[in-house]
């Protein structure tokens, strides 16, 4: 991620400058090389990550909200009444993308995880074909 991808992504956040700066415990200056940056180090992102308490995917381009179907806020706040007040349609926003994302990934890892153990079968008849088809491949 370039720097001005970034400070694109951070102003969507609605908090100032200054105070991500802060929080990062370096000087408006520096965050401003940041953003100037050709490439953001993955290590300056995770930090953004955890103090902002942003999921890590919100800052990659691939974490796109147009894809996100709209939570009703109302229904939220009546499945759980304690959460009235405290959840903005923002935070609601970032959590349905995150959502979104982590069933993409389950979707993925679940194709990888049938084509391992397509693998793995392949792998186990060519080992009974070259130790005949008497000996027991649980014993190697």
């Amino acid at each position: 991620m370039d720097g001005k991808a970034l400070k694109q992504k951070l102003k969507q956040t609605g908090i100032s400058f200054a105070e991500i700066a802060r929080k990062l415990n370096v000087n408006p200056q520096s965050l401003t090389s940041i953003f100037n940056g050709i490439d953001v180090k993955s290590g300056t992102i995770e930090k953004l990550s955890a103090i902002l308490k942003i999921p890590i995917r919100y800052f990659y381009e691939d974490y796109d909200g147009d894809m996100i179907t709209p939570i009703d806020l109302t229904q939220a706040e009546k499945a759980n009444p304690n959460i009235a007040g405290t959840v903005t349609p923002e935070r609601v926003k970032i959590l349905t993308k995150e959502i979104e994302f982590l069933k993409k990934t389950i979707e993925q890892n679940e194709i990888l995880l049938r084509e391992k153990d397509r693998v793995i079968g392949l792998y186990n008849l060519m080992l009974k074909e070259r130790l005949g088809s008497s000996s027991d491949i649980s014993k190697i």
